[in-house]
């Protein structure tokens, strides 16, 4: 700022780091009995002008009496202004000659105050601008070259100038501004101190009585066990080693578990990987059905939502969790049972593609009863019995071992033999191949390469898991909307 004694002349002006002058402000004053020591002054000289008057009533604008839209308002672009003996190019130029003491008694400050108002808001109006993308990230980085640092000025300069007003003038006017970009960046200049004087404070001993009942066998250097060390965090040194700990935290978790056996299933994620052979909503809901991510009452309870049942809304006395759902409980009982039966006839029917006599539910009498497989699939003399099942989680070693113990001994292989035979259909062999998948859509290892070895392909093996995904969705939605009902 200069001042001159003949014409009280007061320039302001904001210096760009670049050498520019953002925004230059020329005011003729006549009369002033002290100079405006909080001027606001941010990009508004119309503001700078307001807070003027309003300290100095005695101060009118000649400008202002015959209207706002009248106001000399020039832009000179290119033009020299002599700001403390340096000559500076500026962008816009705007100069306003105050009257002297004669038009004192012309207006009141008031009426001055309330042009002013007016002619802001319609040249300056108090709205910011939408702050852009690319600045908004460079609120979060250190800016590196000039032209980031300006831009990162100009953020701070108006989220400062929103937030204190007279903080944001006073950046301004003693050129602080110019390390606003800084920002919070690095820690500040006394934190290692502060850190040393409270470190190096002197340390009292709580003798509050502690809350906490400690068992009296309890010690405080009994050894470290194996299963604690396996909890332990340890240390990775390559990516291959980073994604193995990525995996064992998620199949550690309760919702991951079932999703161990994915690593011996890869035919599983098919579907996944070319998700242009699935409908956009199912493709969303199964992988929510994958992670265990539909909502349950087991579910919802984990944020801690007081007062809420975890009982299933059957009235059935279990825990309402996902697996009970489209495993066990009684509302589902027909839905899975369509589940189940949609998977058998597709593998049925992709068999008979390949040429096989396929016998749904073939009735095998026994001594004692009879049995009833899913699947006989016969081609060539050699019959393949399949027997379909839809399991939980971690259940399918068992579930296959107990399908090959039952149709492996020697008095049900005879009753399904003398059964096909009965109706004309002569087999030299005789094998059991049972078809497991969980309800998550995870084909049984084993299982998908007994279906290969029948000769079907292994987008068969992917469909058959996703129509087991669609079953469990639409056993999941009978209870969701209340159809059972």
């Amino acid at each position: 700022m200069t001042y001159s004694l003949g014409d009280w002349r007061l320039k302001l002006g904001m210096k760009w780091s670049n050498g520019f002058v953002k925004n230059v402000f020329t005011v003729q004053i006549g009369s002033l009995q002290q100079i405006a020591t909080g001027l606001m002054a941010l990009n508004k000289s119309y503001e700078l002008l307001r807070d003027a008057a309003r300290y100095h009533p005695s101060v009118v604008t000649k400008g202002l009496l015959h209207s706002s839209s009248n106001i000399c308002t020039t832009c000179a672009l290119g033009n020299g202004v002599q700001i403390s003996g340096q000559q500076l190019s500026g962008c816009t130029q705007c100069e306003f000659a105050l009257a002297d003491e004669r038009w004192a008694g012309i207006m009141t400050p008031e009426q001055v105050l309330s042009l002013l108002d007016l002619h802001a808001s319609r040249t300056s109006p108090h709205t910011w601008k939408t702050v852009l993308r690319r600045r908004r990230q460079l609120a979060h980085r250190m800016p590196v070259n000039r032209k980031q640092i300006r831009r990162a000025n100009y953020a701070a300069i108006q989220t400062l100038h929103h937030q204190r007003r007279k903080d944001a003038a006073s950046a301004v006017l003693d050129g602080s501004w110019k390390d606003l970009y800084k920002g919070n960046c690095g820690l500040p200049p006394d934190a290692e101190q502060y850190w040393k004087q409270v470190l190096s404070a002197p340390k009292h001993v709580d003798s509050r009585p502690s809350r906490v009942v400690v068992p009296s066998d309890w010690s405080l250097i009994e050894p470290i066990t194996g299963e604690e060390v396996g909890h332990l965090p340890r240390r990775v040194n390559t990516k291959e080693e980073l994604v193995a700990a990525w995996g064992d935290s998620l199949h550690n978790s309760v919702d991951g578990r079932g999703l161990r056996e994915l690593v011996a299933s890869p035919l599983s994620n098919r579907w996944l990987v070319f998700p242009e052979r699935v409908f956009s909503r199912i493709f969303i809901r199964g992988i929510q059905l994958r992670c265990n991510l539909l909502r349950t009452r087991v579910r919802s309870a984990r944020h801690g939502h007081g007062g809420q049942t975890i009982l299933c809304r059957g009235n059935c006395g279990q825990p309402e969790s996902l697996v009970h759902i489209l495993q066990s409980c009684w509302i589902t009982h027909d839905a899975r049972c369509a589940r189940h039966n949609r998977v058998a006839r597709e593998l049925a029917k992709r068999l008979r593609r390949l040429g096989y006599t396929v016998f749904e539910e073939l009735r095998a009498p026994t001594s004692t009863s009879f049995i009833k497989p899913d699947l006989i699939a016969v081609r060539e003399r050699r019959a393949t019995v399949i027997d379909v099942s839809i399991v939980s989680d971690g259940r399918g070693v068992t579930v296959w071992n107990e399908k090959k113990q039952k149709y492996g001994a020697d008095e049900f292989s005879l009753a399904i033999i003398s059964a096909l035979r009965a109706i004309g259909c002569d087999v030299d062999f005789l094998d059991h191949q049972p078809m497991i998948i969980s309800y998550r859509g995870i084909c049984f290892p084993q299982s998908a390469k007994a279906v290969i070895g029948l000769g079907l392909s292994k987008v068969t093996v992917s469909d058959l898991c996703l129509l087991a995904i669609v079953g469990s969705l639409r056993t999941y939605d009978t209870v969701m909307r209340g159809t059972w009902r």
